[in-house]
């Protein structure tokens, strides 16, 4: 059981941590109990109720007895005066907190004609009851927070250890403080304050004059355990607020922006390391606000931030470029190379090709004359995934194949990673099955290394490349796999990808409301300002739901903007789809001369773009598409289209569809085992049969069609399935 108090101050990472816990861990014997106030759900309503493996209770307020009954033990008596009990019962207003806390004060006053009115003033008033000494101890306590050591108490009061152990002792008799039974600095007992309004309390007491030192002197304890590492988030806290209260009260303040930069910014390192992106964001941030603009360690700073800020949200793009304007500027080429090829990767995540081109070709530029070096190497990997992106697999393969033997030099790894990554799916998509060997190898190297950002990205291509190969089972696998580590460490556009892909997953298995409710979320996300590379499939994807479900006019609506964006982003594994999407739907409306004039687009390129149907996440596979030419009375220039594309099940299946061979393109399909493809696969040989007069045929077929399209709601498909099946009666 784990029991966490108080959940209302908790900041959002743990709160987080949470929900992923009791998404995951549905099989552990494991209860999760949290107390929180009724105000907390204004932070998390989906939390007051319909979360999975979420039970919400809401306590009433103690009864006036059950109020007299905890006072009554509080204060070791059997019964109260009457008139006391009523005063204290109906200051307590049901909350045991308060309730305790007049119990005390009573017992420590005497009379309770002067009972403070507030809780707050309860606890100051049981504080100003101690003894100085231990008012004091409790005051230096209150700066370490709601957990505490006595070592740090002496740094702060300058009191002899042995002293302040005493005081403790008394002070926890007194039910202020509780020792732990264990502690988490060596050497050390740890005590925690048993509410945080007392620790509160204590510490609003403190003279705001006298703040800065306090933490100064925390700060400094904190620095001699000699863990920078485990308390780089601590020491921030502690010199930060040092440097608050001292400038607050015009005091110097004695070197502390510098200690407080330094903490801040290895408190950034340490968070992101760990993955904690939004948390590193906010440090580097407080990090800068503090770095002088003439030191020249600033411009490293402004990277780490802006690599930062990226994962965290996909913002930092702006802190990036000034830094590489700078690097460049002061003629360090190298460090400026490498950022530009972050920026490019970055400006690609948004769906601006012409930027990222821009900034790829600069990289490569200013590391042509260093021809060994990792900027080179860097460089060369990425400018090779864009031309994999963009269907030039063979060019990609080959610069892939050049970085590869510079990434063997010490400290590559995670280009080695990227590298193998690039290779292996650029050869796939060629039909070349040995890349998904390379792929793997890739994602073995990045979980050895631990090299988080570089796995994701792995595992999310090999599961593209499982899709394309028509290895559905296996992609399905992989997207697992990814699922994991993205919930662990998934920067910003790591997550909205995953969410995608799971969208399309989910719509090739039939649950279709799941896909639609992600891709709402994304677009809204989106139309809100913060977009992605991948944005025009998800309208391509609810466009295609939209479709099948008989709703014209949001499919043409959606499907527009599809192509609109797609066009925008440029890469044919993005604008394949959306023109093929855009002319099913105009042919549905019976714009025939424009629904060809589109697959004229695709027919044009060849199979460069046939092929890259299945390269993503595309709503249309090469199955629909076929299906869409044969309408359109093209096939055969489908099949010189496809006369050099590779053998997968994919485009085997559409040249079957093209040769009006239904029988081998369904078994074809059968084999990539998609159930949304293989229902629309039969609806349309159901169709061919039946024109044919094998109405007995067109009825087999159609049996396990009319059950998926039943369950995902495809009205439209529904409609024509009835309308087969009432010609064969």
């Amino acid at each position: 059981m784990l029991a966490l108090e108080d959940l209302h101050w908790a900041d959002d990472g743990l709160l987080d941590f949470l929900e992923e816990l009791a998404d995951r861990l549905r099989d552990a014997p494991l209860l999760v109990l949290c107390a929180a106030r009724p105000e907390f759900l204004e932070r998390r309503p989906a939390w007051g109720g319909g979360k999975t493996n979420v039970l919400t209770i809401a306590l009433a307020p103690l009864s006036e007895d059950e109020t007299g009954q905890l006072l009554e033990a509080v204060l070791e008596q059997r019964e109260l005066e009457a008139e006391v009990r009523e005063a204290l019962v109906a200051r307590a207003a049901g909350n045991p907190l308060y309730a305790e806390q007049f119990a005390r004060v009573l017992e420590e006053i005497g009379a309770v004609q002067q009972l403070p009115e507030t809780v707050q003033g309860i606890i100051a008033a049981r504080i100003d009851g101690l003894p100085l000494a231990d008012k004091a101890v409790l005051q230096d306590a209150a700066v370490i927070g709601k957990v505490f050591w006595p070592g740090a108490v002496e740094a702060i009061g300058d009191i002899p250890n042995r002293e302040v152990r005493g005081r403790l002792v008394s002070l926890e008799r007194k039910e202020f403080v509780q020792q732990a039974r264990r502690s988490s600095v060596a050497g050390e007992p740890e005590y925690s304050f048993r509410h945080i309004l007392l620790r509160d309390v204590a510490y609003a007491q403190i003279p705001r004059a006298a703040r800065g030192e306090r933490h100064r002197r925390a700060a400094g304890w904190i620095q001699s355990l000699g863990r920078p590492d485990d308390h780089a988030e601590v020491l921030a806290h502690h010199y930060l607020k040092a440097l608050d209260y001292t400038r607050a009260t015009e005091q110097g303040d004695s070197g502390l922006a510098e200690h407080a930069r330094l903490a801040l910014r290895a408190a950034g390192q340490r968070a992101l390391a760990l993955a904690s992106y939004a948390a590193a964001a906010r440090f580097y941030s407080s990090a800068l606000e503090l770095w002088p603009e003439s030191d020249a360690a600033r411009v490293s700073l402004l990277v780490e931030a802006g690599r930062a800020r990226h994962a965290a949200d996909g913002t930092g793009i702006d802190l990036l470029e000034q830094a590489f304007q700078q690097l460049a500027a002061g003629r360090d080429l190298e460090a400026a190379a490498e950022v530009g090829v972050d920026i490019a990767r970055r400006f690609w995540l948004s769906g601006d090709r012409d930027r990222a081109y821009e900034y790829i070709d600069r990289a490569l530029a200013l590391s042509d004359d260093r021809r060994d070096s990792r900027s080179r190497a860097y460089a060369l990997v990425e400018r090779a995934a864009y031309h994999m992106n963009a269907s030039d697999n063979a060019q990609a393969s080959r610069l892939a194949a050049e970085a590869l033997p510079l990434t063997e030099a010490p400290g590559m790894d995670d280009v080695r990673i990227r590298a193998l990554d690039v290779l292996g799916s650029s050869r796939t998509f060629t039909g070349n099955v040995a890349g998904i060997d390379d792929s793997k190898q890739a994602i073995a190297l990045a979980r050895e290394r631990n090299s988080f950002s570089r796995l994701i990205v792995a595992e999310l291509n090999l599961h593209c490349q499982l899709y394309f190969l028509g290895q559905l089972d296996a992609a399905t696998d992989a997207l697992t796999a990814a699922r994991q580590d993205v919930e662990r460490h998934g920067t910003a556009d790591q997550r909205n990808w995953l969410r995608i892909a799971e969208a399309h997953q989910a719509i090739l298995h039939g649950r279709w409301n799941a896909a639609a409710e992600m891709l709402e979320a994304r677009i809204a996300e989106a139309e809100a300002g913060l977009v992605h590379y991948l944005d025009p499939t998800c309208h391509a994807l609810r466009a295609g739901i939209a479709l099948a479900r008989g709703d014209v006019v949001a499919a043409f609506a959606d499907s527009n903007k599809a192509l609109t964006r797609a066009r925008e982003t440029k890469d044919p594994q993005i604008t394949a789809p959306a023109l093929a999407l855009c002319a099913t739907v105009l042919l549905t409306q019976g714009r025939r001369k424009q629904a060809s004039t589109l697959t004229s687009e695709v027919l044009a390129r060849g199979h460069v773009l046939v092929a890259a149907l299945p390269e993503l996440h595309g709503a249309v596979t090469p199955i629909e598409f076929a299906w869409l030419v044969r309408d359109l009375g093209r096939e055969a220039e489908l099949l010189t289209a496809l006369e050099s594309a590779p053998p997968t099940p994919w485009l085997q299946a559409a040249c079957a569809i093209a040769e009006h061979d239904s029988a081998g393109s369904l078994d074809l399909v059968a084999k990539i085992r998609a159930p949304s493809v293989d229902a629309y696969a039969r609806l349309r040989a159901a169709e061919e049969a039946a024109r044919s007069g094998s109405h007995d045929v067109a009825k087999e077929l159609l049996a396990p069609a009319l059950q998926f399209f039943r369950r995902v709601r495809a009205d439209r498909h529904l409609a024509i399935a009835d309308g087969l099946l009432a010609e064969g009666t």
